[in-house]
Parts: structure tokens; sequence; C-alpha cells
């Protein structure tokens, strides 16, 4: 009596094959949500004295900046690619080898979720500085090739390629907001040796990035 009460599984279709499939790639429309909805309905806003409370001359440079986080974030939403979890501070000091020979990754502590082509800001930007390089050299799109290579099998290669710039730009919101987690247990003296913001180095969001797009 018990079993004929369980709710039975249907067998899988025939033909059907687990984990990934190639697909053709076709563009999302546009759904202008993300941005939109945020500002329909404001978090809620830090008390005066929080670190994380944003000046008023910065906040109104944000509130302009909208419509163009919302064109960057159409771009990467039209690949469909799946959210992903972002170590978000990826660089050789986070990496270990193991004995048996494959790598160990660690300090998760500034992880989210977000596109997976934002992920490719720290590891290019530390490559860019390590090897000295110009922000268009042609070394840094080898090592960005090769990470979206992972996610040709969904989209082309091309319109990843195309994509990555503003997928980099909404890498550094992600990079503000694992600072901000940060800031908002700090001691009065960290935020005074640390900042309040991201370390110098890291670009703001309204700074233009120079990668225009792929090379031809």
């Amino acid at each position: 009596m018990g079993a004929d009460r369980r709710r039975r599984r249907p067998p899988p279709a025939q033909g059907r094959r687990r984990g990934r499939r190639p697909r053709p790639h076709r563009a999302r429309p546009r759904r202008r949500h993300d941005v939109r909805r945020r500002r329909r309905r404001p978090p809620r806003r830090p008390r005066p004295g929080d670190p994380r409370r944003l000046a008023p001359e910065v906040a109104v440079l944000l509130e302009a900046l909208l419509p163009t986080v919302e064109r960057w974030a159409d771009e990467v939403e039209d690949l469909d690619l799946p959210l992903t979890l972002l170590h978000n501070d990826l660089h050789a000091g986070n990496v270990v080898r193991a004995p048996d020979g494959g790598l160990r990754f660690f300090d998760f502590g500034d992880a989210v979720l977000g596109a997976p082509l934002a992920g490719l800001l720290v590891p290019l930007a530390t490559a860019r500085q390590a090897l000295d390089l110009p922000a268009d050299d042609p070394a840094l799109w080898r090592i960005a090739d090769a990470a979206l290579e992972v996610w040709s099998d969904l989209v082309p290669l091309d319109a990843l390629r195309a994509a990555l710039p503003a997928a980099l730009q909404l890498g550094r919101l992600a990079r503000v907001e694992s600072w901000r987690r940060c800031v908002a247990t700090m001691t009065p003296d960290e935020r005074a040796d640390l900042g309040s913001a991201p370390p110098p180095g890291w670009p703001h969001c309204s700074t233009p990035h120079r990668w225009a797009g792929p090379p031809h």
C-alpha cells in the first residue's frame, strides 16, 4: 500500500544523455529587470557613520552610471550562460599544487555568484601586472581564450570574446561587493590602515575598460 503511494519517477527518455551538450547559440530576449527592479525596491541604506555609506557626490556618480551598467548586463545576459561561483580573488597566491599533481584553490572569502566571464578580472589583471603588459596585449587574449574555451560548447567563441569587456566591467562590481563585506566588520584602526574602498590599483567602474574588443 505504501509503495503505491510513492511518487513514481518516469523512465528517462530514450536517447537522453547526461551532461552538457553543444547547442546552437541564440541571443536571449533582453529582460530589463536587474538594475531597474533594484531601483524600484532599493536596498536598506547604511546608517550615517557606517563605512559602507557612500558620499553624496559618489552616489550621484553611480546613479548616472546605472544605464551603462544595464548595457553591460544586457551584453553578458545575452550569452545565456549559467551563474557560477566566482572565486573573485584568483591569483597565483591562492593556488597550490597537490601531491597528486592537481591544483587546489583556497581563500574563497571574496567569492560571489555571478557571470562566469567576470571571474577573469583578477587573473588577467595580475597577469598583466606580473608580465608588465599593456591592456590590449595579445598575450592577455591568449590567457583569456584558454578560459573562454571552457564555455565554447554552449556559446561560440567569437560571442564570448565580444562580451568579455562588459563582463570584466561587471567583475569590478563583484570586487566592490567583496570589499564592502570586509569593511562592514573592520575596526576603525583597520579601516584607517586598509582603507574603506577596494585597494589602489583596482580601477573604478566609471573608468572605461581599455579592452575595446577582441583583436581582429
